[in-house]
């Protein structure tokens, strides 16, 4: 939700990025859930083979930005926390 952010933000500055605050974490074995400031709740879960995801969403416009750039070797200030 909001406006469109390609750069996670500086590691000194995260807030000026895409990164997002979160509350309401819920970790046990084999499951993790959280809910970010825009309100988007992120669960986990995993079995002996797989593991799922699962994302709700606020009413209303929004997107969705996948990095994969931690796949990589990064150095910069922008590196993924």
């Amino acid at each position: 939700t909001g406006p469109v952010k390609l750069t996670p933000g500086p590691l000194d500055n995260p807030d000026a990025g895409y990164r997002q605050r979160y509350s309401n974490e819920i970790a046990e074995p084999g499951s993790y859930r959280v809910t970010l400031e825009s309100g988007v709740r992120a669960e986990l879960t995993t079995t002996d083979r797989t593991g799922w995801h699962r994302y709700s969403y606020p009413k209303g416009p929004g997107h969705v930005l996948i990095d994969l750039s931690h796949l990589i070797l990064d150095t910069s200030d922008h590196a993924p926390l």
